[in-house]
């Protein structure tokens, strides 16, 4: 078991080196920093999709924590409070009936576990939220965005367009 802790370790090292090694060539590592960490904090209880093959990991983390927030740079958008609070109801709605999401390989047979994660992942996004309610910076976009497409990739229509069985759990005995 040690060993494969090691090896996933590894794997995360390298998926992040190779975003933030875009994001330096972009310059968008802060941007990219604060999208990545908001959408991390809540993936670590919510879960979701996973690629099955490593280049397609890499090429969803290059695009969504690195390419995206330099679209978003270079646009120079101002978006207001306004603009941000339905995404923000959104997400939490979609983490409150989809969340946590497990995957084939890591099937989350414990009801126990399954009720902490989700109400963990639900004080996520609210904190998150919280938050960013009282940024006044232009950060508060990379936050909202972060945890918006996590909350995306928890739900049973991600999983049916990636082809891959969502509740994996459910082909297991239950363990409470």
């Amino acid at each position: 078991m040690f060993q494969y802790e090691k090896h996933i370790e590894l794997y995360r090292i390298c998926k992040c080196a190779e975003i933030y090694i875009v994001a330096i060539l972009l310059g968008t590592v802060k941007n990219t920093l604060i999208m990545h960490s908001s959408y991390a904090l809540l993936r670590w209880f919510a879960g979701g999709w996973h690629a099955k093959k490593s280049i397609n990991c890499s090429i969803f983390g290059i695009i969504t924590f690195a390419v995206f927030p330099f679209i978003l740079q270079s646009l120079n958008l101002k978006i207001n409070i306004w603009e941000i609070i339905p995404i923000l109801l959104i997400t939490l709605i979609l983490i409150y009936y989809y969340s946590p999401s497990d995957s084939e390989k890591n099937p989350m047979v414990n009801k126990i576990i399954r009720n902490k994660a989700h109400k963990r992942s639900v004080i996520t996004v609210i904190f998150l939220s919280i938050l960013v309610l009282f940024l006044n910076s232009n950060t508060e976009i990379y936050i909202v965005l972060g945890i918006f497409i996590e909350s995306f990739l928890v739900t049973p229509l991600f999983y049916k367009i990636m082809k891959v069985r969502y509740n994996n759990y459910e082909e297991y005995a239950e363990i409470n």
